[in-house]
């Protein structure tokens, strides 16, 4: 007998961590984990069912060491663990159920190429017809903008607090670049020039522009 275990983001269905074996214990759920690609300390909550296998010393030593929080479904009532259920229907239709495996190497294997066919390409009514990485990427593109408006808008409110102090910037960054000339026509080429550098000097409604390269970089 073989077994599967994955770990379901309940913000997009993507499936972050897999694992197979031939017992249902908390073994099983580690080597889950430790699939997970990126930071578990970002995991903020760990939502099961009652079972032995996820209350346990090993499970609570795991959580305690990435500062995860338990959340367990209530007794009698399944409706609380509905979208594990749910993406297991759907892995039995999918993939237990066309597939004779071999091994558990050969489970792994073809579990591994799975996931990245649900997480890459599989669309999902709940996610308005997305894949669970397209509506990732489309929620990151959406708060990025929110926060590129933010800061805008707070750069902008503290350019209007300090007006005399970009100005007294502006007058030195001139100053610097465009020395006095001597001719008589001097003072007036020298204010055409002045003009033109100081279009380009940062202000409030750049800042947007700033913050991008630098979230890039």
């Amino acid at each position: 007998m073989a077994l599967h275990c994955v770990l379901v983001d309940l913000f997009n269905r993507e499936i972050n961590g897999h694992s197979a074996g031939p017992n249902k214990n908390a073994v099983l759920i580690i080597r889950a984990f430790t699939s997970v690609n990126g930071d578990l300390r970002q995991i903020q909550w760990f939502h099961t069912d009652r079972g032995r296998e996820f209350k346990n010393q090993k499970m609570d030593e795991l959580l305690k060491t990435f500062e995860i929080k338990r959340s367990l479904s209530m007794k009698g009532c399944p409706y609380d663990n509905a979208v594990t259920e749910a993406t297991y229907k759907i892995m039995k239709i999918e993939f237990v159920n066309q597939m004779n495996f071999q091994s558990i190497p050969h489970l792994e294997l073809e579990l591994y190429d799975y996931v990245n066919w649900f997480n890459e390409h599989r669309i999902h009514g709940t996610l308005g017809d997305l894949t669970p990485v397209q509506y990732r990427h489309a929620a990151l593109k959406k708060s990025y903008l929110i926060y590129c408006r933010q800061s805008t808008i707070k750069r902008m409110n503290e350019g209007r607090k300090e007006p005399e102090r970009l100005q007294q910037e502006s007058t030195t960054n001139e100053k610097s670049v465009y020395p006095p000339r001597k001719d008589k026509h001097s003072k007036r080429k020298q204010t055409r020039g002045i003009r033109k550098f100081g279009s380009h000097i940062p202000h409030p409604h750049y800042t947007f522009i700033i913050d991008y390269k630098a979230i890039n970089s």
